[in-house]
């Protein structure tokens, strides 16, 4: 998959971007790349604007993925294969939407030392439920498609 922006050239591979300078003319490729980018988009904020409307505790990128999934769902088709390289080269840079976090853990650290027990019990219980609510929907969804 290749992204062309001005005279430097973005390639996915996998679950990475490189960038090359080397010039393409695929075109054709970037445009779906640009339509997959504005898919997501226009689904983040349509999670948004429901998350706002119905005053739900749910974030509106949360919601938009989900209404992606069941958009694709309604339409009894798998994704294009230009969205899956767009996501796969978007997941290779999720790691640094923890870096925020973890410069709010070390900047409030006697706020965390105070209050180790009750953080950790919320962490645990709340990973251990995660996994089993998971684990439970995969688990029927298998079963349904079996």
């Amino acid at each position: 998959m290749v992204l062309r922006l001005s005279q430097q050239t973005l390639i996915a591979t996998g679950s990475q971007w490189s960038c090359s300078t080397k010039s393409t003319s695929n075109w054709g490729l970037s445009m779906l790349i640009l339509q997959s980018m504005m898919v997501l988009l226009v689904f983040q904020l349509a999670g948004e604007l429901v998350s706002k409307a119905v005053h739900i505790p749910i974030p509106g990128p949360v919601l938009g993925m989900a209404l992606l999934a069941a958009w694709y769902l309604l339409q009894n088709r798998e994704p294009e294969k230009h969205m899956e390289q767009t996501v796969s080269g978007l997941l290779g840079w999720l790691g640094l939407l923890f870096v925020p976090a973890g410069v709010g853990i070390v900047a409030n650290l006697d706020l965390l030392r105070a209050a180790w027990f009750p953080v950790t019990i919320a962490l645990t219980v709340s990973t251990l439920s995660t996994l089993l609510i998971t684990a439970a929907v995969m688990s029927r969804l298998k079963r349904g498609r079996a």
